[in-house]
C-alpha cells in the first residue's frame, strides 16, 4: 500500500496544476463564460458534479502514469483497480467534514479528496488520503 500512496503524494498536486493551469481555461472555452459567472448563485454539490468528473480523468490519468496496474475499472462500489485491488474514489468541494454516499456498499480502500477553490476555480488548498473503511467507525 506505501506504493500507492506515494503516487497518490506525487500525483495530487500535479492533478491541482493541471486544473488551475489546463482546465479552468478549457471550462471557461465549453461554457463559454467566466467559471465564477456560470456558478454564481450554485450550491457547492452543483460544482462538485461538474468538476468531480474532469478532476476524476485527470487524477487517472496522472496515476496510471506514475504507478504500474493503476487502471479505471468503473463499477458498483469501485472506481479504479490497482494490483486487483478495487478501490473507490470520493472527491468533494464542500467545506464541510463529509464526503457522501449514494447508499450501497462500496470496496473498503476508498481514495477521500477535499478541494477548496476560490471564486474564479482555482484550487486554493486540499486534502487527500487513503482509508480502509473495515478499519473505520462511518454511517456510508
Amino acid at each position: 500500500m506505501q506504493e500507492l500512496i506515494k503516487a497518490i503524494e506525487m500525483s495530487i498536486p500535479l492533478v491541482v496544476d493541471n486544473w488551475n493551469n489546463v482546465k479552468i481555461k478549457q471550462f471557461e472555452i465549453l461554457y463559454e463564460q467566466p467559471f465564477a459567472e456560470y456558478f454564481r448563485n450554485r450550491q457547492t454539490q452543483e460544482k462538485t458534479k461538474v468538476v468531480s468528473p474532469v478532476i476524476d480523468t485527470v487524477f487517472a490519468r496522472i496515476m496510471s502514469e506514475k504507478i504500474n496496474n493503476f487502471i479505471v475499472d468503473e463499477g458498483k462500489g469501485r472506481d479504479y483497480r490497482w494490483n486487483e485491488k478495487p478501490l473507490e474514489n470520493k472527491l468533494t468541494l464542500s467545506t464541510g467534514n463529509s464526503w457522501t454516499g449514494n447508499g450501497y456498499r462500496k470496496t473498503d480502500f476508498h481514495i477521500l479528496s477535499k478541494f477548496e477553490l476560490d471564486e474564479s476555480g482555482m484550487i486554493i488548498s486540499f486534502f487527500t488520503c487513503l482509508v480502509n473503511l473495515s478499519e473505520c467507525v462511518s454511517q456510508w
